[in-house]
């Protein structure tokens, strides 16, 4: 293990980083993502998780909130610092597939492998885009399906025009900073990519806080600080080598999986991502320890900051839909009372025809809020579980199957 070059001058670099930014005006949960952004980025493939398997610190991060909320301020901020790590690596903002591919390409690094022995190559690149649609203008599957294999780092071939230009690429793999206006997300992620692979493996940062500043007041700048935050983040990017997890972080995470990973994302648009957070808490866990110390050791106080940096974020999740706007008020409605249901499933509850209705009727008018139910029922995302009352009163229960979303019969 290789350790960041001389002693580190700040205890956190993530809440120095926040501290520092304070005049900017952005909401605290932008600011601590983008700086827990960048330090996944400076990691590359340079640090993992020893274990079963290796586990890498990249992450897929966008920052979601109207015009004006900071997201494109607190990614040009933590990008301004991952300039001055050398041999930097950033992708070019407008890009095609191929082109990132080609990218990449050029983008090869050779590192001692500290368990092997020898020296291994590996492809990397960070995409950190202020706004989701300067990088992907329009959805498009190859894109998708290419970033869904680079969240892991793995071999990636690709050949094209007859043949001409072959790549191989021993072990790819990409983080991402991206920023996006719910109302610009919903328009790139069409409705069917969500139960796709690459919006699992993205964490969302949801905030509708705008804060008012001074635009002509002194921004007190710590000079100091700020060359502490270069210094740090230089040493960050100089580690190499294995983390090892302690006890009480392994006991940590075994009752968390065993109690069911409380609190679970209810959403059904985040019913796929729900099952890829063990992942992205081994990857937050991984930037909490390096965020701290040089000591290749993650423990349980890492495991309960990445927890509550993940449960933060989740909660804010249904924000973005809500915010999203553009939505048909049949498909809105629907989306609501069937994540309603799914709720009262994971609590052991049925939900009840009458609130099921109470929520549609807040998107569609009176008549039309009983086909909310109908269409949930015929693509098998809920099912009837028994009736209670009796005569005018009688009524559906309902609990959610938690499986795909099937075409009607």
């Amino acid at each position: 293990m290789t350790l960041g070059v001389g002693k580190r001058r700040l205890s956190s670099w993530i809440e120095s980083f926040i501290a520092d930014t304070e005049y900017l005006g952005v909401p605290v949960i932008f600011r601590r993502w983008a700086a827990i952004g960048v330090i996944s980025a400076a990691m590359e493939q340079h640090v993992w998780i020893a274990g079963r398997k290796r586990n890498y610190p990249n992450l897929y991060i966008f920052l979601a909130g109207e015009p004006g909320t900071g997201k494109t301020l607190a990614i040009k901020e933590v990008v301004k610092y991952y300039t001055q790590i050398q041999e930097h690596i950033i992708c070019p903002t407008s890009v095609s597939f191929a082109a990132m591919v080609d990218h990449m390409v050029r983008s090869k690094r050779s590192i001692p492998d500290y368990e092997n022995k020898g020296m291994v190559e590996y492809n990397y690149t960070w995409i950190a885009a202020d706004e989701l649609g300067t990088f992907m203008s329009k959805y498009e599957k190859e894109m998708a399906d290419g970033l869904s294999h680079f969240y892991n780092p793995a071999p990636y071939g690709h050949e094209r025009r007859g043949g001409e230009i072959r790549h191989k690429m021993p072990r790819a793999s990409v983080s991402m900073l991206c920023g996006s206006t719910p109302s610009n997300m919903a328009m790139t992620i069409p409705e069917q990519a969500w139960g796709q692979g690459f919006t699992s493996r993205v964490i969302f940062v949801f905030s509708a806080e705008k804060q008012i500043i001074n635009d002509f007041a002194d921004p007190g700048a710590d000079e100091e600080l700020n060359q502490d935050l270069v210094s740090d983040i230089q040493k960050i990017a100089a580690n190499r080598g294995p983390y090892t997890v302690t006890e009480d972080f392994s006991a940590a995470i075994m009752e968390w999986r065993l109690t069911g990973e409380l609190p679970q994302p209810t959403h059904p648009k985040l019913i796929h991502y729900a099952a890829r957070r063990k992942e992205n808490l081994y990857r937050l866990a991984m930037v909490s320890a390096l965020d701290q110390s040089d000591e290749p050791v993650i423990s349980k106080g890492d495991f309960l900051r990445a927890k509550g940096w993940l449960e933060e974020a989740e909660s804010r999740m249904p924000d973005i839909f809500k915010a999203a706007g553009g939505m048909h008020a049949d498909e809105q409605a629907s989306q609501e009372v069937l994540h309603y249901i799914i709720q009262e499933t994971a609590a052991k509850r049925y939900a009840s025809h009458g609130m099921c209705m109470q929520i549609a009727k807040r998107f569609l008018p009176l008549l039309s809020a009983p086909r909310c139910i109908p269409q949930l029922l015929e693509t098998h995302q809920i099912t009837i579980v028994g009736h209670r009352g009796s005569g005018a009163n009688r009524e559906a229960m309902y609990a959610a199957t938690l499986g795909e979303p099937q075409q009607p019969q």
